[in-house]
């Protein structure tokens, strides 16, 4: 798939509007300060926030089995970076747990805008 029927797609699966969602995401990247990573069938929007710190959002249509491997090969891409801590807001635990079993360390925020945090 590519990066836009995989927002769009995650969109409508969240209840979301695809459209919307779609030229925020391409917003965001134009503006020079996201950057889109793939992996698989999900894509993970990553903002600077500062000095190697960034808020990170994923849009994903893998399976839970697949969604692993994902999740394992945006890590490697967050540690060959410069990025030290990612922010992030889901109430989802289940992929929380998944990101601590595949070795992000995650934690509550520090930051009130955000739910929480990772050291990658």
């Amino acid at each position: 798939m590519t990066p836009s029927q995989i927002l769009m797609q995650d969109a409508q699966n969240q209840g979301a509007d695809p459209q919307k969602v779609l030229q925020s995401a391409l917003g965001q990247v134009n503006s020079g300060h996201t950057v889109l990573l793939q992996e698989n069938n999900s894509i993970l929007l990553v903002t600077r926030l500062g000095d190697k710190r960034a808020m990170v959002h994923l849009s994903t249509v893998d399976s839970p089995l697949t969604l692993r491997n994902t999740l394992a090969g945006f890590l490697k891409k967050l540690k060959a970076s410069e990025i030290e801590v990612i922010y992030g807001n889901t109430l989802n635990q289940n992929l929380l747990k998944l990101m601590k079993k595949i070795g992000f360390d995650v934690q509550k925020s520090n930051l009130p805008k955000f739910t929480w945090m990772a050291k990658v």
